[in-house]
């Protein structure tokens, strides 16, 4: 009987990994960046969270991701500066370049350009929001769930462009649910989850989760 109880009531880690496999292929396919080795290279994957229209006025973008394709980053970086003159809400000229360097299997550029962004826009929170869903894919708990918080401090803070903000509320809500999923904090992860469907009230994947960590 007590065996029974406890088995009951009592989650074993192996069954509590299996049941978060389908929140982790969730992040790792919302979050394309920098961990789909096939991911393609496009305008969409560049300012799709910023810009509702991918139209003529992404034409600057679209040039310089071509000028990249083709290895000329310093002529993709003056297609860059020109777009983000036309539309100041564009994220960084180097938070872009790292995200064209990640979707090209370029980890290190990539690296050095979210480096860059960090020292020169000190209030941007995606560069700690991407390596947060790198870290929480790798399994790296304890950087992931840092690398959310400072996230979600400098979103709090963060007054740019709206589209963008609550694109990189909803991925730092649910990176954090997952840590919390993870350490079994029940609450944390029912309170970010919450959070995030006021955001994004028809993702169905959110409302699943935030059934199973009210029932846990």
């Amino acid at each position: 009987m007590l065996r029974s109880q406890r088995t009951r009531g009592t989650a074993s880690p192996r069954s509590t990994q299996v049941k978060l496999i389908p929140a982790l292929v969730a992040l790792a396919a919302l979050f394309a960046l920098p961990f789909a080795a096939h991911a393609q290279l496009t305008t969409e994957a560049i300012i799709g969270d910023s810009v509702s229209d991918l139209g003529p006025r992404s034409s600057d973008v679209d040039e310089a991701i071509k000028r990249f394709a083709n290895r000329d980053v310093l002529g993709a970086r003056q297609f860059l500066e020109a777009a983000v003159r036309k539309n100041p809400n564009l994220p960084p000229i180097d938070m872009m370049l790292a995200k064209m360097s990640f979707l090209a299997g370029d980890s290190a550029s990539g690296m050095v350009s979210l480096e860059k962004t960090a020292s020169e826009n000190p209030g941007d929170p995606e560069p700690f929001l991407i390596l947060a869903d790198q870290a929480i894919l790798q399994g790296q708990t304890i950087p992931a769930e840092a690398l959310y918080e400072k996230s979600i401090e400098l979103l709090e803070k963060y007054d740019g462009n709206a589209k963008r903000k609550r694109s990189l509320m909803i991925r730092a809500y649910s990176g954090r649910s997952l840590v919390a999923e993870r350490r079994q904090n029940w609450p944390l992860a029912a309170s970010d989850l919450t959070a995030l469907l006021k955001l994004d009230p028809d993702n169905a994947n959110a409302h699943f989760r935030l059934g199973r960590a009210l029932f846990m």
